[in-house]
């Protein structure tokens, strides 16, 4: 924590940075970083590409205050879907710059693949993000992939994510209790 904002300042101050780009949930920190930026007049921008919700900002008054009171701080915000912009728009009565980056793959780039395999001729799915199911549902995904591999015996699952040592049981549990050690692996 500290040293990532000394790094910060650092960079405003020696760097002469002029824009900052902020990632990340950490609500203290951020209003420190904030209050730092406009010390020096430094644009500060945030990307968001969850719903506030998921990540549990209005839990209580006192988040939600903050949350507010963080985004009012910024110079515009980085929004990855226009439902989100929405939300900020009408929900949250955001006033500032909203920037739309819509996150997109361009399936052209990926047509000549039949199916993704791993160089020896594995074909698998591959999901990565959080196993905290409220936000990238990974856990929840399991008994869908049981079902798709009950179809396509042939096709694995491969896990990349992070989470708390019981979330992380729940993934190993249910693979066990499912006899599904050949088909999913936790990377």
């Amino acid at each position: 924590f500290i040293f990532s904002y000394l790094y910060v300042i650092f960079k405003i101050l020696v760097k002469k940075s002029s824009k900052i780009l902020f990632y990340g949930e950490y609500q203290f920190y951020e209003a420190l970083l904030i209050l730092s930026c406009r010390l020096f007049r430094v644009k500060i921008y945030k990307e968001i590409n969850e719903h506030p919700q998921c990540i549990g900002v209005f839990s209580t008054k006192i988040r939600r205050k903050l949350y507010d009171m963080n985004l009012e701080g910024y110079s515009g915000l980085l929004i990855m879907t226009r439902r989100l912009r929405q939300f900020f728009e009408e929900k949250l009565k955001y006033k500032k710059k909203l920037i739309v980056i819509n996150n997109f793959t361009e399936r052209r780039r990926f047509d000549h693949q039949n199916s993704y395999n791993d160089g020896k001729g594995e074909k698998y799915i591959f999901v990565s993000g959080c196993l905290k199911d409220s936000k990238d549902g990974i856990i929840s995904f399991l008994p869908v992939f049981s079902d798709i591999n009950r179809i396509y015996s042939d096709i694995k699952l491969k896990i990349a994510a992070y989470g708390t040592n019981d979330q992380i049981e729940v993934l190993r549990k249910y693979i066990q209790d499912n006899s599904m050690e050949n088909e999913i692996s936790y990377l």
